[in-house]
């Protein structure tokens, strides 16, 4: 073979390549033309003569009427092999039968090549600037190339309208059987986007939306009040992340309780529509479902009180129930049924209280947990109207028959809890519920708790007279300690008995308050002091001996200081006496001292009382004649200082024998016979006359 002939050969081929270049430039001009007419069937023989390029899809999608039909590019979305095949059609040939379909075609592409060439570059460079407004998406790989050609598509065309991308729906229906990712972003953004644009009347594009944060998502379309919460969840949010997988990112940075406060009903009624339709659109991502509850059930309990405000009780606890009984809360260390069960308990003893207090209380420490137990078995005693529902209260208090992980107290044991409310009834003196509470727990009240209780209400009486509370529920208290040990608070009973004896009669405390059952205390050291005191304030009670000595003897067992059976010693007797013989002389009642003083004499022990011996025989009333001593009277006096010289201390017997002396000049002053002082002459003499006869007889004989 000749060198010429090769060198012609490579000549022909070359002009031939010039040619279908030629050919091709004027094929892509024909398709910017046809794309521009959206002329389906003749840009589908093309996009099959081209095999789907890349350019070509630029410059149809670039120049092909945003409004006009979508189905009419359906063809770009259809795999090549479903084609009648072009691809092997001569170029010229298709150039030729395009031509024929409209002649004014012809002088828009027969021109020299280096213009045919020019305008196809122009073309193309056109078509490829106007697609790079659609940035790559990274969110999601697409499984085709028609998936993601689709979606550039969308993205130009809504550039012009929000209309038009649903309009896509008969064409991508087709591609999403193939490709799954396609699917996940036409429901994960296109659908959303639309339906939230269109309820908003808001402008944003699918390529803005595109690139926005998650985060921001989320607030968007929660935040921008609608009237249909549920719509917003099944159309919006929830397609949203999971087609976006984003079910991570709005668990943990926007399910929060500052993003869910409850403050109002709509962001309540979001709350509850979330709850409901979270775990139904997406099965897949079950592993997130356990957070999600959880996480919500803590929303629910932090702001479940600013939610109360706006809303009821009733549609807080319908929500908590659509969570399991059996998620935790947060991660706080109880369940939804704790919450439940706490909500509950704020209708009845604990009402007032928000379920975040409950919680609290249970958290706190012994001491504060006591506190609050006190403060609440009080409030449910302070008036016990019916008595069942006080129990139940109670029951509920006491949590007796609940699991621990319910227990609000539970720091403080059941003993403990029984024994506060046991005080409290003793406190309130309530001892008919006392005893059926008792009886109800089976609980033995200690010993140092009745006395306690017997004391408080001993020392708060107001008076010791038999009817007023204070006394009544105290013997009470006795009662049921006698019951426990006899011997042991036996005085307690004594000291009720002689507490209203002592208030039968008046008393002159005498310092601006009144006399109380707790002064009586005072003179635990001292009984004789408060027989003193009895003496000193009632004038006539120095008559009666054995009604003093009486309370004296109880006194003493009150106190104490002797035991029952032990009180009645002639040593008790005599002081005593000597009291009463004191006020009888202040009450200038010289018979019943002179009585008394003389079986006084009788009695063994007297020494130290000499003084108030010597006092009846230095006694002198001023309503006497002349205050001189009835005669008579002498003679009683001598008698008694007599017998009181052989008792008295030695150096106390010159005084006692002066005024014997004294008494005995003053008798030889006086005329028997004619005795202006003589007792016969007063309306007194008959009261002491057989005395006065006998003594005189005895002193006169010398007996």
């Amino acid at each position: 073979m000749s060198s010429k002939y090769v060198k012609n050969k490579s000549i022909e081929e070359k002009k031939k390549k010039i040619k279908n270049n030629m050919i091709e430039d004027q094929l892509i001009l024909l398709t910017a033309i046809f794309s521009a007419r959206a002329d389906s069937t003749n840009c589908k023989s093309l996009w099959s003569f081209f095999h789907g390029s890349d350019e070509l899809f630029d410059i149809i999608c670039s120049l092909w009427p945003e409004l006009d039909d979508p189905t009419k590019l359906q063809f770009l979305f259809t795999p090549l092999e479903k084609f009648s095949s072009t691809d092997n059609k001569n170029p010229q040939a298709l150039l030729v039968e395009l031509l024929e379909t409209d002649e004014q075609l012809i002088p828009m592409v027969e021109m020299d090549s280096d213009t045919i060439s020019q305008r196809r570059h122009a073309i193309s460079k056109h078509a490829a600037e106007y697609m790079q407004q659609v940035t790559p998406y990274d969110r999601i790989k697409f499984s085709t190339s028609r998936g993601e050609r689709l979606r550039k598509r969308l993205i130009t065309s809504n550039e012009l309208s929000d209309q038009i991308p649903m309009q896509y729906h008969p064409v991508w229906k087709v591609i999403i059987m193939e490709d799954d990712q396609l699917s996940k972003w036409i429901k994960g953004i296109v659908e959303p986007l639309y339906h939230f644009n269109k309820r908003s009347n808001n402008l944003i594009k699918i390529k803005e939306f595109e690139n926005m944060d998650p985060l921001s998502v989320f607030d968007m379309f929660l935040n921008t009040v609608d009237e249909n919460p549920d719509a917003i969840l099944r159309k919006e949010l929830l397609p949203y992340i999971t087609n976006g997988d984003h079910h991570e990112r709005f668990l943990t940075s926007f399910l929060t309780t500052k993003n869910f406060p409850l403050n109002s009903n709509y962001n309540f009624e979001i709350f509850d529509q979330l709850i409901m339709n979270f775990g139904t659109r997406d099965q897949e991502n079950h592993n997130f479902m356990e957070q999600f509850r959880c996480q919500c059930a803590y929303i629910a309990f932090i702001n479940g009180p600013n939610y109360l405000k706006v809303g009821t009780k009733f549609r807080l606890n319908q929500v908590l129930s659509r969570v399991s009984e059996q998620t935790s809360v947060g991660n706080i260390g109880i369940t939804v049924a704790t919450l439940l069960n706490y909500s509950k308990l704020t209708d009845t003893i604990f009402r007032g209280y928000q379920i975040n207090d409950l919680y609290n209380i249970s958290q706190d420490d012994e001491a504060m947990q006591e506190s609050h137990f006190t403060l609440l078995s009080r409030k449910c005693l302070e008036t016990v109207t019916n008595e069942e529902t006080t129990i139940r209260e109670l029951k509920e208090l006491l949590n007796d028959d609940k699991t621990s992980n319910h227990a609000i107290f539970s720091r403080l044991s059941k003993q403990r809890k029984l024994s506060i409310i046991i005080e409290i009834l003793l406190e309130f003196g309530n001892f008919s519920f006392l005893h059926e509470f008792i009886a109800t727990y089976q609980y033995k009240v200690n010993e140092d708790v009745l006395e306690k209780y017997f004391w408080h209400f001993f020392n708060i009486a107001s008076s010791g007279q038999r009817y007023k509370k204070g006394l009544v529920n105290a013997e009470k208290l006795v009662k049921l300690l006698l019951e426990e040990n006899p011997s042991k608070y036996r005085h307690l009973e004594v000291l009720l008995d002689v507490t209203k004896d002592v208030f039968d009669y008046s008393i002159d405390w005498g310092r601006s308050v009144p006399f109380r059952p707790s002064h009586l205390l005072k003179f635990k050291e001292d009984p004789f002091g408060l027989i003193s005191l009895l003496l000193e304030s009632n004038r006539k009670l120095y008559k009666d001996i054995r009604t003093t000595y009486s309370i004296l003897q109880k006194l003493l067992v009150a106190f104490e200081i002797a035991k029952q059976g032990t009180t009645e010693t002639e040593e008790n007797l005599v002081k005593i006496v000597i009291l009463h013989i004191d006020h009888s002389l202040v009450n200038m009642d010289f018979q019943f001292a002179y009585e008394n003083t003389k079986d006084l004499l009788k009695k063994k022990k007297i020494d130290d009382y000499w003084p108030t011996i010597l006092q009846v025989g230095k006694f002198v009333d001023p309503n006497w004649l002349d205050e001189e001593t009835p005669t008579e009277i002498i003679f009683l006096q001598l008698e008694i200082l007599g017998e009181l010289l052989e008792i008295c201390p030695v150096n106390e017997v010159e005084a006692v024998a002066s005024q014997w002396s004294a008494l005995e000049l003053e008798l030889l002053t006086r005329d028997l016979i004619k005795d202006p002082y003589s007792l016969e002459k007063s309306s007194s003499f008959g009261l002491i006359q057989n005395g006065v006869s006998n003594t005189i007889a005895s002193f006169l004989s010398g007996t």
